[in-house]
């Protein structure tokens, strides 16, 4: 049953009407033109039931209100019409988004701002064999299928209370999928500043997780009893609520063999293991991720705690070669850590402003492992370009000089790639692996028509045909054809 108290036009806001709604069970469709939805108290989907949300829609929260699902959430806003999740008013202390429905329809949440949640004393509850654990965060996933795809999952806190764990997300069951989301300045008092995961199965790739912080372990992920797939993350800048204390402050591991691939793991900060945290018997398999600097007291960007664990490491750029090794640990280094790893400045476009994308003179371009069969690998690396370009894929989380994902014509010639070519607006991109780029256009009679230096040729302005363009990349100079339809 759908419980709509007040429900109707009350006021407008903004030009837009307002619904409120005290309380209680929902289901149906949410629209634009009845948005912003004021929520006064714990509403819930229950079994059986869809809450279907549209682009453009605003749900405003009331202290400790949130929103628990237990049949299925559809909201699916576009990158040009976001839907947002926040609190009524600064101050306002809601709940987040609670899901715990079993079974095989997937709840999906797309193109979604998810900020503001704080929780105290307020939380999931479940219990296991060491008895029970407030998991919080701004979303919680305890059981069911659910995607979470390009949203913003930002500024949310969990506190003050034992067992608080995820600060953005919290996963303690169920079949989940993580991409393209950008998971920032979350805080937990316990584990996993933004992301907490256990006991489940998740893959996560192309996120950016960055700016969190926990007071225990995981300042940005903490796995915990289970194998997660990490692929093509920038997992940057996440520290410890205390200056060099707790452990992993980019990525904690527990009792996890997790896939950890292509990942840019970045100037995150911790006690041990700045990077990287492996205790309890866990041997992740870390394959062409850049492990640079990230900061701890024994400075070791791997660290590990206990002989059970032993990370696979392939073709990482791993500053320094450090791993760190608790008192009496005996890491085996011919087993486990190949001669394929090296040390090197990954050659960042700007680090100081979070711009882990890759110079053309970087170390890691075309310096990842051959096969990537096996891998689980995305089509497209973390700006939705193709991921394997040049012949062979590159370290981290970007890959150099490679087209968008989906370009249906592409010229390529000495190395020069143009895209699309032909092109319907008259806008064409260059990519080629020199430093230097000038060209000049011609129209079909030799005419100049237009010159630059930059990868974008704008023709916009031109009629429909075929047009030449010289392309002068260091010594050499490349002619082809432009064809604007």
């Amino acid at each position: 049953m759908m419980l709509l108290v007040s429900v109707g036009l009350m006021a407008w806001m903004n030009g837009n009407a307002q619904t409120v709604i005290t309380g209680g069970n929902v289901s149906g469709k949410w629209t634009k033109s009845e948005s912003p939805y004021q929520v006064n108290g714990d509403i819930a989907v229950p079994a059986g039931a869809i809450l279907e949300i549209e682009p453009g829609v605003t749900v405003a929260f009331a202290n400790n209100a949130g929103l628990i699902i237990n049949g299925q959430l559809l909201a699916e806003g576009t990158k040009n019409d976001n839907i947002v999740f926040t609190e009524q008013g600064v101050g306002a202390r809601w709940r987040g988004l609670i899901f715990s429905a079993p079974g095989e329809k997937e709840s999906i949440v797309k193109y979604a701002s998810i900020k503001s949640v704080v929780n105290n004393n307020y939380g999931y509850v479940f219990c296991n064999n060491y008895g029970c654990f407030y998991y919080k965060g701004a979303v919680c996933i305890s059981n069911g299928i659910v995607t979470l795809s390009n949203n913003d999952i930002s500024n949310n806190t969990a506190y003050n209370y034992y067992g608080v764990c995820g600060g953005g997300i919290s996963i303690l069951g169920g079949i989940v999928t993580l991409n393209n989301n950008v998971i920032s300045n979350n805080m937990s008092s316990s584990y996993g500043g933004g992301i907490y995961m256990e006991s489940s199965t998740v893959n996560m790739y192309n996120n950016i997780i960055s700016g969190n912080s926990a007071q225990s372990a995981g300042g940005g992920i903490y796995v915990n009893n289970m194998i997660a797939g990490i692929r093509n993350n920038v997992i940057s800048n996440n520290k410890h609520a205390v200056s060099k204390s707790g452990n992993g402050g980019g990525i904690s591991l527990s009792n996890s063999s997790s896939m950890i691939i292509n990942n840019t793991i970045a100037y995150n900060d911790a006690e041990n293991g700045g990077g990287m945290y492996c205790s309890s018997g866990s041997s992740p398999v870390v394959i062409n991720n850049i492990i640079y600097g990230n900061t701890s007291s024994l400075e070791s960007q791997v660290y590990i705690n206990d002989n059970n664990s032993a990370p696979k490491m392939l073709y990482n750029l791993n500053q320094c070669g450090c791993l760190g090794y608790a008192a009496g640990v005996n890491y085996n280094w011919d087993a486990n850590y190949d001669e394929s790893n090296f040390d090197a400045n990954p050659q960042f476009v700007n680090y100081a402003l979070q711009n882990y994308r890759l110079k053309a003179t970087s170390p890691c371009i075309n310096a990842g492992i051959e096969d990537v069969a096996g891998l689980g690998l995305p089509n497209t690396d973390n700006d939705e370009n193709v991921r394997i370009y040049g012949g062979r894929i590159d370290l981290g989380a970007y890959e150099y000089g490679a087209p968008p994902a989906g370009i249906e014509h592409v010229t390529v010639q000495n190395q020069l790639m143009i895209y699309p070519n032909p092109s319907h607006d008259g806008i064409f991109q260059l990519a080629t692996d020199s430093n230097e780029m000038n060209w000049v256009v011609y129209d079909m009679k030799g005419k100049q028509i237009s010159q630059g230096n930059t990868a974008l040729v704008d023709l916009s302005f031109c009629q429909k045909g075929i047009y030449v363009i010289k392309v002068q990349t260091g010594k050499d100079i490349v002619t082809a054809k432009l064809v604007k339809l």
